[in-house]
């Protein structure tokens, strides 16, 4: 197209665009647009403009086809302020060097050395879900996913076990997550230094979480801790630049291992507490679940052999992942002119991919909002368009620990289903919070029951 035109949008606040209803909520506001004016969507925020893609066709695009001139959004230098020059934030060589050392730890043969450890961990975890000889009991089912995959993250990563620290881990991630998508929400950002009542709480939680971090790292470089075989830590720290022969500095080492921690379990929980939300919606999809899991595994604790027999638990997790992903968004820079479905995109532009519309784009996605996994068979997925779902990102920047989440998932979710059965609780239904990651505000709470 010799003159691409320019994308429509909502008018917005005069001033400020579309931040005031942003603020308020960000998926209404991205879902009305999208429905409004159509795939691709420019969008005014306060003095600049933006864009969101939401066709499967643009989200390769910029992941894969042309990811060159795509780098992380501005958004990632106020999730740096957390996170560091992790290999969620960091661009360029320092990326690619970082990616190739963390890589291997990654890969299907170490993965599959942390089943039957994962599986334990679970297993040692059953008897929290209930109180004492209590029949049932109304549970924070997130709260109780995360201790677990914390645990679990901690332990095959790390060799490290979390659990007394879990309710301090959980309470300054909750302050350091909820204040960075403040700032990324915001025109004003004032510096860090500043003593604001909320840079206050936000710098004292990222001083827990470092502290934690530090520990665990000082321990293993002094030989208090070591590692039953060389996971992830003793990678980064065995890791050597080749130009210098330089190894990591304990900075570089907390960068890394707070983004793998917090992407390992966070995530991870998220996707297992909007799985059982699901399951106690629909109580057909969980009777199939329940007889897969007794019909392959009896009351035996399964192990990596058993998830080939197993698709159903997977198409479950699959599609819990469509309705709920935790990444629910993520962005781009275009670092040169482009030009998507017939508009154009700027040098400068942010562009905004969000798998919770395009995995409910009906062009392919029949009925969307139905929480069905039978989509996920083979014969229904076969012809399906490579990103019409994405909860994982993709090209070359697609989640390290893909392989590691899924199993972990299709390990746990068996074992809590087989012990215990999930009830909604209609005045406690979950509302979105859609912040870095897609959470249950105030909680997810349901009637836990022993079966």
């Amino acid at each position: 197209m010799e003159n691409p035109a320019q994308a429509r949008g909502p008018r917005g606040h005069f001033l400020f665009g579309v931040i005031p209803a942003f603020r308020k909520d960000p998926i209404g506001l991205l879902m009305k647009v999208w429905r409004e004016f159509g795939d691709v969507v420019r969008l005014r925020v306060g003095p600049i403009s933006l864009h969101l893609l939401v066709h499967p066709d643009h989200v390769k695009h910029v992941l894969v086809d042309n990811h060159r001139n795509y780098q992380n959004s501005a958004g990632r230098e106020v999730i740096k302020e957390l996170l560091g020059e992790g290999l969620l934030t960091s661009d360029g060589g320092f990326w690619r060097k970082q990616r190739r050392i963390a890589q291997p730890a990654f890969h299907m043969a170490e993965i599959a050395a942390m089943a039957s450890t994962m599986a334990q961990i679970t297993q040692d975890d059953l008897p929290c879900w209930l109180s004492g000889d209590a029949e049932s009991e109304v549970v924070d089912v997130a709260e109780r996913f995360r201790v677990l995959t914390l645990r679990i993250a901690g332990i095959t990563l790390f060799n490290v076990d979390l659990s007394d620290e879990s309710a301090d881990f959980g309470r300054a991630t909750t302050i350091c997550l909820g204040h960075t998508v403040d700032r990324t929400r915001s025109l004003l950002r004032l510096p860090l230094y500043i003593p604001t009542p909320a840079n206050r709480r936000f710098v004292a939680a990222r001083a827990t979480l470092d502290r934690l971090i530090y520990k665990v790292i000082e321990e293993r470089r002094s030989g208090k801790a070591k590692a039953a075989k060389k996971d992830l830590l003793q990678m980064f720290l065995d890791a050597r630049d080749p130009e210098t022969g330089e190894g990591m500095s304990d900075k570089e080492l907390r960068d890394e291992l707070l983004t793998m921690l917090g992407a390992g379990h966070e995530t991870t929980a998220l996707a297992l507490t909007w799985t059982c939300y699901f399951l106690a919606r629909y109580p057909d999809v969980r009777a199939n679940l329940v007889r897969e899991i007794e019909s392959v595994l009896g009351a035996r604790t399964p192990t990596l052999e058993d998830l080939r027999n197993m698709p159903y638990t997977r198409m479950v997790l699959e599609e819990s992942l469509r309705l709920r992903s935790p990444f629910w968004l993520t962005g781009r820079k275009a670092i040169a002119d482009d030009v998507i479905g017939g508009y154009t995109i700027r040098a400068g532009t942010e562009v905004l991919l969000v798998p919770f519309l395009t995995h409910r784009h009906p062009d392919f996605w029949e009925s969307p909002e139905v929480f069905d996994p039978n989509r996920f068979s083979e014969a229904n997925g076969k012809d399906r368009h490579p990103y019409a779902m994405f909860p994982f990102g993709g090209g070359q920047r697609k989640c390290i620990g893909i392989n590691f989440a899924m199993m972990e998932m299709q390990l746990v979710l068996p074992m809590i289903v087989r012990a215990v059965d999930f009830s909604p609780i209609p005045s406690r239904e979950p509302a979105l919070e859609a912040g870095l990651t897609l959470r249950p505000a105030d909680g997810c709470w349901m009637t836990v029951r022993a079966r």
